[in-house]
């Protein structure tokens, strides 16, 4: 607790106003304790104060007796508590969550994350008023949620049906929502169970039945694969690099770029043509958020060396220095969740499958290059972990003495870190982009 005022005013650490009073020493023969404390439920410290002052008069009234103080409350918070649904909470939530949240990650936050999963909270517990919600309608919640198919309403044979009606199904465990999907709806909905009970709109711990359900079966490092050896040459060694059949440029050079820099996919379809740039007589990508780029965090910004693949053989600066647009490639227009939306589709939905890549269990997409770039370094014993990270853009994790006082790698360490990539099963040398220039406008 941080007192504001130690007669009668006091804040919790969730913000919520209590009042409290001393109880004269004449009066303690009927009490077993010297304080009362009781919650003002609001946030204002105006309102607080205009409330802890009434009162404080009224315990006075009342000959501190407790019973009647409570029964006065509650009568009191009965006439002045607003009727607030599960949706008018869940709106109010949200609402107050996008306060912290930064644009790409607000419009995902919202739309793809918290809003879809908190709505079916509601369409099976029902929009009931929040001060009536108990742990069984959180029970209840949990189960149906094991019963649920995946993408209900994309497939055809679940779309129309009501949540009834789908529990009644006899659903194959291979069409119900998978673990990791379950779990990720318990966070979200948790985290607003919590926020309910932080701010006195509904019963204590209401979450405590979504807690420790669902144990991890997979380490963080087989949530996604990286790309094998396979893989990158069925990505690269086809018609597409050797005859220069790609659509667009970006088609072309950004796996490439992601390839050799280990850069996430919206960094690159953003990049400005001046973000080529050379540094101390070495040849970078300047990863920023200049001209209204995004960035996933502070550490997300950071110069990455180019490699001399790119240079020498694939003569990716003669590219970049033609560019007359603003953007590298200006096919890839912003959306409300960045630049790399369009690709992300192109390469993910058809470009992978065409080639044939990811197409068993394991889960492998472009941020797989991600993987790829650092599982390479992973395996080499003399590669210290915080210089990989700098190149990734991971937020630190080393200790005091490196993250805060320690400055960033040189350049030049860099760039022989960049160089040491080899990639020997794809053929660089066989690949052909003049006929894709000629093409591309």
């Amino acid at each position: 607790m941080t007192f504001f005022n130690p007669l009668y005013l006091v804040q919790s650490r969730h913000g919520i106003w209590y009042f409290q009073v001393q109880i004269p020493p004449d009066f303690r023969k009927h009490h077993s304790r010297t304080l009362i404390r009781r919650s003002l439920r609001t946030r204002d410290r105006n309102v607080a104060l205009s409330l802890s002052k009434y009162w404080y008069l009224k315990v006075i009234e009342l000959n501190y007796d407790l019973s009647s103080l409570d029964k006065n409350l509650i009568s009191h918070n009965r006439t002045r508590e607003p009727r607030r649904t599960l949706t008018d909470c869940i709106e109010e939530f949200i609402s107050e969550k996008k306060r912290g949240w930064k644009d790409p990650h607000s419009y995902i936050n919202e739309t793809k994350d918290y809003r879809p999963k908190l709505m079916l909270l509601a369409e099976i517990v029902g929009d009931v008023l929040v001060k009536n919600i108990t742990k069984s309608d959180i029970v209840k919640y949990k189960n149906v949620l094991f019963r649920l198919p995946s993408n209900r309403n994309k497939k055809p044979m679940y779309s129309k049906r009501t949540i009834e009606q789908l529990i009644e199904m006899d659903i194959s465990p291979h069409d119900l929502l998978s673990n990791t999907t379950i779990s990720n709806h318990f966070v979200k909905v948790a985290s607003f169970l919590s926020w309910l009970s932080e701010n006195d709109l509904a019963e204590y711990n209401l979450c405590s039945p979504l807690k420790r359900v669902i144990k991890k079966d997979k380490s963080d490092s087989e949530l996604r694969s990286e790309f094998n050896g396979s893989d990158l040459s069925a990505l690269f060694n086809n018609n597409y690099y050797l005859e220069g059949r790609h659509r667009y440029q970006s088609h072309y050079w950004i796996p490439l770029l992601a390839l050799f820099t280990g850069a996430r996919l919206n960094e690159l379809c953003q990049l400005d043509s001046t973000d080529i740039v050379k540094i101390d007589g070495i040849w970078c990508i300047d990863l920023n958020s200049k001209n209204g780029k995004r960035l996933k965090n502070l550490s997300s910004a950071r110069v990455i060396p180019l490699h001399s693949t790119l240079i020498v053989k694939l003569s990716f600066l003669d590219f970049a220095k033609s560019q007359t647009n603003q953007k590298l490639f200006p096919e890839l227009k912003q959306s409300q969740v960045g630049h790399g939306q369009s690709f992300s589709k192109w390469f993910n939905r058809t470009y992978r499958k065409n080639v044939g890549v990811g197409q068993c269990q394991e889960r492998k997409d472009f941020h797989s290059f991600r993987h790829t770039f650092a599982n390479y370094f992973k395996q080499m014993d003399d590669v210290q972990e915080y210089r990989v990270s700098e190149i990734l853009g991971h937020k630190g994790n080393s200790t005091i003495t490196y993250s805060r006082y320690g400055k960033n790698s040189s350049l030049e360490s860099k760039k022989l870190l960049i160089e040491s990539l080899e990639y020997p099963m794809i053929r660089f040398d066989d690949f052909n982009a003049e006929h894709l220039a000629s093409k591309v406008q």
